[in-house]
């Protein structure tokens, strides 16, 4: 089974974008001004760590607040 290839800061973007299009969604905004559920972000983030394969920091996870940015939290699921 091949790799599947890690996530570029525009993939989630573009994913964030199709799950909330009427979000003003940007890698530089703030979760909490997404203005979307925050159970629905959840389940997104779920899905593109489960759809990667990546192994994300728990830890690092229970840091993101409201005002973590998209690239903020890009940079901790994907980890660089």
């Amino acid at each position: 089974m091949p790799a599947v290839p890690l996530p570029t800061l525009d993939d989630v973007l573009g994913s964030l974008r199709l799950m909330f299009p009427s979000a003003d969604v940007g890698p530089d905004v703030a979760l909490g001004d997404l203005e979307v559920d925050s159970m629905d972000l959840l389940e997104w983030l779920y899905g593109v760590v489960e759809d990667h394969g990546l192994d994300v920091d728990e830890a690092a996870l229970q840091r993101i607040t409201d005002e973590t940015t998209v690239r903020e939290l890009y940079e901790v699921v994907v980890g660089v």
